[in-house]
């Protein structure tokens, strides 16, 4: 049964006044909670429509160098699941008009226990879960549990997965799609060409569901490239590489050249 959940309402409705959406990233706790409330309200400023909270995990096997350092550091300063929480709930509160996603592994799932971290994400309301490496064909109970919370399951669809893996992917999830835009790890160079145009099309296809494209995603360039094929560009390991190396003056700038003139007036008006 076709499940219409909180995220994909946003996200239609969001699309009204333009597309693709912008969405960006934050690894809770690193460099501290405190720096994660000042990235967030700017980035939020500067016209993002959705941000994944990243839970930490030493092993983040789909994020590449920056995101894994981040991950390494906040975990080694004691970032536990239960900031994490408090964190969210504070912040969907403070920003309503931005959907929050968490992004984590499935051990951290497992290790808090499938049926209180449901319950807890949506108590925080945040909106939907990102989990890399939760098999769909594994993942009915998990399903069930946020279909119930309305909590969409955002699961990752890659270029070599075969037609019959993308539907199983589409099928499990809700909310959104997130298509991996190249193979490897987040953080590298994309070329966004007619191989990539077809294997978009190929997901479109298999779902009704909105389409974010995330893994590459720099500049005004590569978000050229994808209108008319993403609903939602993540902007992920950039932001968050910009936020250390030049400061977060350089991602709000970034983020703001990307995202339609019509949020980023609504948000500075």
């Amino acid at each position: 049964m076709r499940v219409f959940t909180r995220l994909e309402r946003f996200v239609r409705a969001r699309l009204q006044e333009g597309s693709p959406l912008i969405m960006s990233h934050a690894v809770l706790g690193y460099p501290s909670f405190e720096q994660n409330e000042e990235q967030i309200d700017r980035f939020c400023e500067s016209g993002v429509d959705l941000i994944e909270l990243q839970i930490p995990f030493t092993e983040a096997v789909a994020d590449g160098p920056i995101l894994l350092q981040a991950n390494q550091h906040s975990v080694d300063r004691g970032t536990t699941v239960d900031q994490c929480m408090a964190f969210a709930t504070k912040i969907c509160e403070r920003r309503p008009e931005t959907a929050f996603l968490f992004m984590t592994y499935l051990n951290p799932i497992l290790q808090r226990g499938l049926d209180q971290f449901v319950k807890e994400t949506a108590e925080a309301g945040v909106l939907g879960i990102i989990c890399p490496d939760f098999p769909p064909e594994m993942a009915n109970a998990y399903r069930d549990r946020c279909d119930t919370a309305n909590v969409a399951t955002v699961f990752l669809v890659a270029p070599t997965s075969p037609a019959a893996r993308i539907k199983e992917i589409t099928d499990a999830s809700t909310g959104m799609i997130y298509c991996v835009a190249r193979g490897g790890v987040t953080g590298r160079h994309t070329d966004f060409n007619r191989t990539f145009q077809e294997y978009i099309q190929q997901v479109r296809a298999a779902t009704n569901l909105p389409i974010a494209v995330g893994f590459g995603v720099r500049n005004r360039t590569d978000l050229d490239a994808l209108k008319g094929y993403a609903d939602v560009a993540a902007v992920c390991t950039e932001a968050v590489r910009l936020v250390d190396e030049e400061g977060l003056d350089a991602a709000a700038r970034l983020l703001r050249s990307l995202a339609p003139d019509v949020r980023t007036n609504r948000r500075l008006g």
